[in-house]
């Protein structure tokens, strides 16, 4: 079992009116004056955080000891049994051990079996409890830019992927569209 810490901010007890006020007080004229969505869309950004980090408070969240999505309460007991347990004999082969791990292997093969046997009805658990199982995360880049540059960062891959489609997808010339050709060779009241 897992015991986690981590700082959320609490919304709750945030300064709305300091909120307002400073958000008042911004000059989003100078601030976004860049000629594309993209440079103005970074800096819109970093107000609301820096007002964020000024206004609302960051609260610990202790969300106690976490277990897998699999695992029922009786497993969980066991394995905490077994962990008391184990402390005082070091042995894998003590019947609290076998217990637990026999309780462990039901527990996520009854919740695998359901998955499965529900999947017709609820496709989103299953693909969310197979994705929580692979190793890998798939993710984007680096890519070769124009000039045969690696780029790594964020914002300019997706320059590059951009000016990529943009020069793929392009309008069509529609003023010069070829007429159709005449496919059926039969009377025009059939037709209908």
């Amino acid at each position: 079992m897992i015991e986690s810490k981590r700082s959320v901010y609490d919304y709750s007890k945030a300064d709305v009116e300091g909120i307002r006020q400073y958000l008042r007080m911004v000059n989003w004229e100078d601030l976004l004056v860049q000629p594309s969505i993209e440079e103005n869309w970074v800096v819109f950004p970093r107000v609301l955080l820096d007002v964020e980090s000024k206004y609302v408070p960051l609260k610990k969240m202790h969300s106690g000891k976490t277990k897998p999505m699999w695992m029922t309460y009786k497993a969980v007991r066991a394995v905490e049994h077994k962990h008391r347990v184990y402390q005082k004999y070091r042995n894998n082969a003590h019947p609290a051990c076998v217990k637990a791990s026999k309780a462990v292997r039901e527990s996520r093969r009854s919740f695998e079996f359901k998955l499965a046997r529900n999947i017709r009805h609820d496709k989103k658990a299953f693909f969310a409890y197979a994705r929580s199982k692979t190793r890998c995360k798939v993710k984007v880049g680096p890519v070769l830019d124009d000039n045969g540059r690696l780029v790594t960062d964020s914002s300019e891959m997706a320059e590059v992927f951009n000016k990529q489609f943009t020069s793929i997808f392009t309008a069509e010339d529609v003023s010069n569209v070829p007429a159709a050709e005449k496919f059926f060779k039969g009377p025009s009241e059939d037709i209908g």
